[in-house]
């Protein structure tokens, strides 16, 4: 009786020792996901900028906006 009672005692440490491992993943995982997408945002917002918007922006024939001089 005194073994059965050790082993399940080891095994609710066990198990509370996991829960507790999950929870400190967890934590970090909330405060770096968060971070690594702004962190993104920030790095590939000027190359997206530049790529497609302003493509988008940009005229396509620029001989329509030229202005000829009456001189």
């Amino acid at each position: 009786m005194a073994t059965a009672q050790v082993t399940k005692d080891r095994r609710s440490t066990s198990d509370l020792a996991k829960q507790q491992q999950r929870r400190i993943w967890r934590t970090a995982y909330l405060y770096i996901l968060p971070a690594a997408i702004i962190m993104l945002l920030i790095t590939f917002w000027p190359l997206i900028y530049s790529r497609v918007i302003s493509r988008l922006t940009t005229p396509r024939r620029l001989s329509a906006y030229r202005t000829t001089s009456a001189f």
